[in-house]
């Protein structure tokens, strides 16, 4: 119990430290919106950009396929997750709690853990393996999605951790699963 309250007590002052921020500037509130709702959505763009002006664009299908992989991975596991431990979020959970957006949000869903960092972060991780430069630049991108999901009061910071960590393994997951189908194919020409 004693663990619980601490992380509890620690979870509710980072969200409570970064929440308190918004509703104070009006270029933060946009900026923090936009990372919580819509950056997520610029990342695959950037992602396409970059290979296709690259002219490395026979990498796209199977990174994309990676991607895609470790998103189903990751909804059939929150769907599970879920139903183990259907947390509120901190909007309808604490009064004081600033809710700056309603945009992908429902507000009786599990919050733990987050789905739109989870995304962020296999997009990043997939880009890391192919082109380091720019899977950093994403890596930054995918924190500010997390960032903004506190910021914007519809996570805690634990949902957004624990969106991290599960987006990084669904990646691992699919990407081994990636490597093995490979080689079975690889294989088979011989």
């Amino acid at each position: 119990m004693i663990s619980d309250n601490i992380r509890m007590i620690s979870d509710y002052t980072i969200l409570k430290f970064i929440n308190d921020l918004a509703g104070r500037w009006k270029g933060l509130d946009v900026l923090g919106i936009f990372c919580a709702d819509w950056l997520i959505f610029v990342m695959p763009v950037v992602i396409i950009l970059a290979y296709w002006i690259s002219e490395r664009r026979e990498e796209l299908t199977t990174l994309f396929l990676k991607i895609a992989l470790s998103i189903l991975i990751v909804y059939i596991f929150k769907y599970f997750v879920g139903l183990a431990f259907p947390r509120l979020r901190p909007f309808a959970e604490l009064p004081e709690v600033k809710q700056l957006t309603s945009l992908f949000i429902n507000p009786r869903a599990p919050a733990f853990f987050s789905n739109h960092t989870s995304i962020a972060f296999i997009m990043a991780l997939a880009v890391i393996l192919s082109w380091p430069k720019l899977g950093f630049i994403l890596f930054f991108l995918a924190i500010l999605v997390g960032l903004g999901r506190i910021f914007a009061g519809v996570h805690w910071p634990i949902d957004v951790l624990g969106g991290a960590v599960f987006g990084c393994f669904a990646f691992y997951f699919s990407h081994l699963l990636f490597l093995k189908l490979f080689t079975i194919f690889a294989r088979r020409q011989k």
